[in-house]
């Protein structure tokens, strides 16, 4: 039998802290971002947006919500111009199926 890992390098859990109430109308919200954006692709680990930079403010005001609620995701954002990029993606496979939820777009 092998010691548990340290806590710092234990995975963290799969969950997500919303209410039941909440989680649909976050999840529309990055509906409506993913609906807007001119691209969304597959990268490792994740997807990748490609929107409007017009789109920001409540991308990221929608961005640090998700940081607080579902912790195991890695989120990023850079505006370049007139462009928002933002990354969504995970070090822990088991993320995936939310990652795709949140930005419609199968990943395997």
């Amino acid at each position: 039998m092998q010691p548990d890992a340290p806590r710092s390098e234990m995975p963290t859990p799969i969950a997500c802290t919303l209410t039941p109430k909440r989680i649909p109308g976050q999840v529309a919200e990055w509906g409506d971002l993913v609906a807007q954006a001119d691209q969304v692709v597959r990268i490792h680990g994740g997807v990748r947006l490609v929107a409007p930079a017009s789109l920001a403010a409540g991308a990221l005001e929608l961005i640090e919500r998700e940081r607080s609620c579902c912790s195991f995701l890695d989120i990023t954002s850079k505006v370049d111009g007139p462009t928002l990029s933002i990354e969504i993606t995970s070090t822990q496979t088991d993320a995936l199926p939310v990652i795709s939820m949140l930005a419609g777009l199968p990943i395997d």
